[in-house]
C-alpha cells in the first residue's frame, strides 16, 4: 500500500484479501471492512468542499505518528463501489476517516477473498469525465475487522 485506484485514479482495482477464519468461526463473528483512502486531486483549486474527515496513516500500529490522508468529497466516497467475492457492500459510515462497511459472513471465504474497488469514470454526477487526469486516489490501508463479541451483544 498504497495502490492507486484504476488508471488515473478511476476504474477497478482488485485486491486479495486473506482471511485465516474456519467458516464456522466466520459465521460467529460481525465483519467490518474498513478503508482508508486519500485523493490528491482534492487539494486542487476549486475543487468540492464537502470533505470527509482526515485519517491517520499510522507507520506503526501501536504509535499515533504517520501521516494523514488528503480527505476524499463525500460525493466519491459515496459512489464507490466496493465488492466482496462480487457482492457489493453498502457504506455503513465513516470513522475518523475511514470507510466503513458492514460485511456478512456468507460474503467470506477462509483463505483467499476478492475485494474489488470502482469509481465509475462514467459518472457525470461526481464530474471525473473532463478532468480524469487530474483525479489521484490512493488507497492507503485496508482492514478486515472480525468481532465475535460484537455479534453475540
Amino acid at each position: 500500500m498504497p495502490a492507486r485506484l484504476g488508471q488515473h485514479g478511476t476504474g477497478a482495482t482488485i485486491f486479495h484479501l486473506h482471511v485465516g477464519e474456519g467458516r464456522s468461526s466466520l459465521e460467529e463473528c460481525e465483519a467490518r471492512l474498513r478503508l482508508l483512502i486519500s485523493d490528491e486531486s482534492s487539494s486542487l483549486p476549486g475543487s468540492d468542499t464537502d470533505r470527509i474527515e482526515q485519517g491517520l496513516i499510522r507507520r506503526h500500529p501501536y504509535s499515533l505518528d504517520g501521516l494523514w490522508t488528503v480527505p476524499l468529497s463525500r460525493r466519491i466516497a459515496e459512489k464507490l463501489e466496493v465488492r466482496i467475492n462480487n457482492i457489493r457492500v453498502t457504506l455503513g459510515g465513516i470513522e475518523e476517516g475511514w470507510l466503513v462497511y458492514a460485511v456478512q459472513a456468507v460474503q467470506l471465504a477462509t483463505g483467499p477473498n476478492l475485494l474489488t474497488l470502482k469509481l465509475d469514470d462514467e459518472d457525470e454526477e461526481i464530474g471525473l469525465e473532463n478532468d480524469r487526469k487530474s483525479i489521484s486516489i490512493s488507497i492507503e490501508k485496508i482492514e478486515l475487522d472480525l468481532d465475535r463479541q460484537r455479534k453475540s451483544s
